[in-house]
C-alpha cells in the first residue's frame, strides 16, 4: 500500500519548514561569530572599516551556509520527528497502516536533494578565505592586482604563493616581490 500524497505532503512540508529553520537558525549564529572574529582581527587596523568587515563576512556567506547544510539536515529532522511525536502525529499514521518506511520517504527524499545541491553547487568553493585579506581595495586573485601578491611564510622559513581557486599557476611570482608576507603556525 502507498502512502496517501495528503500524508506524505505533509511531512515532507513539516520537514522543510523545520530544516529552513534551522538552516537560518545555524547560519545566523555562524554568522554573527565570523563576524566577531573579523571584527576582532581587524580592530588593530585603521584601513579595517566597519564596512568592510561586514562585506567581507557578507562574501564568506555561501562557504557558511555551504558549512550548515549538513546539521541544519539533522537537527531539521530532529525537529520534525519530535514534534510530530509530541502531538501524537505519528501514532495516528502508523495507525492509519503506513509503515515506517512510507512515512520516512519524503523527509529522505528532500535531504538527499538537498545533499546533491549542495554538493554540486561550485561557488562557495571558489570564495573560501580568499576574501579575508584584500590589498589596494581588490581582491588578492584579482587578474587586474599584479602589485599585491600574497605569500605564506612556513615554520622552515621558506617563502611560496598562496594558491586559490582562481589563481593561474605559470602568473604567480617566485616570491613576494611587495615583502608583505603573512605567517602561518603550521
Amino acid at each position: 500500500m502507498l502512502s496517501s500524497p495528503t500524508i506524505s505532503g505533509y511531512i515532507l512540508r513539516q520537514y522543510l519548514i523545520w530544516f529552513g529553520i534551522m538552516f537560518a537558525t545555524i547560519l545566523t549564529v555562524i554568522g554573527l561569530i565570523d563576524a566577531v572574529e573579523l571584527l576582532r582581527r581587524g580592530s588593530g587596523k585603521p584601513d579595517a572599516t566597519a564596512s568592510i568587515i561586514t562585506g567581507m563576512a557578507l562574501l564568506r556567506a555561501p562557504f557558511l551556509a555551504q558549512e550548515a547544510v549538513p546539521f541544519a539536515v539533522m537537527f531539521g529532522g530532529i525537529l520534525t520527528f519530535l514534534k510530530m511525536t509530541r502531538n501524537h502525529e505519528l501514532v495516528v499514521v502508523r495507525a492509519a497502516g503506513v509503515s515506517v518506511w512510507q512515512f520516512l520517504a519524503p523527509p529522505l527524499a528532500a535531504s538527499v536533494l538537498i545533499g546533491v545541491i549542495s554538493v554540486t553547487d561550485p561557488q562557495p568553493a571558489l570564495r573560501g578565505d580568499a576574501v579575508a585579506v584584500r590589498g589596494a581595495g581588490r581582491p588578492i586573485h584579482s587578474p587586474d592586482n599584479p602589485h599585491f601578491w600574497p605569500c605564506l611564510r612556513r615554520a622552515s622559513g621558506s617563502v611560496r604563493p598562496v594558491w586559490t581557486a582562481k589563481a593561474r599557476p605559470w602568473s604567480m611570482p617566485p616570491a613576494c616581490p611587495t615583502g608583505r608576507v603573512a605567517t602561518s603556525e603550521k
